[in-house]
């Protein structure tokens, strides 16, 4: 338990908002590596994303 403190409603919303952002960001992290990880593997062509997955390795190697 994180103890806060005596504060308002608005402190406790911002507070809320803020570590609901750090999770966000933290667990879009983790499934970025997670998609890079896959990608990074041999992937069939018959399998249903494949379009996709190609379309993914093709922005990747461009030169930004």
């Amino acid at each position: 338990m994180v103890r806060i403190g005596v504060i308002d409603s608005l402190q406790v919303q911002l507070w809320g908002f803020q570590e609901g952002l750090w999770m966000g960001k933290l667990i879009m992290k983790l499934d970025v590596l997670w998609l890079m990880n896959q990608l990074s593997r041999p992937f069939q062509a018959s399998h249903p994303l494949d379009t996709f997955v190609k379309k993914i390795l093709l922005l990747i190697r461009e030169d930004w």
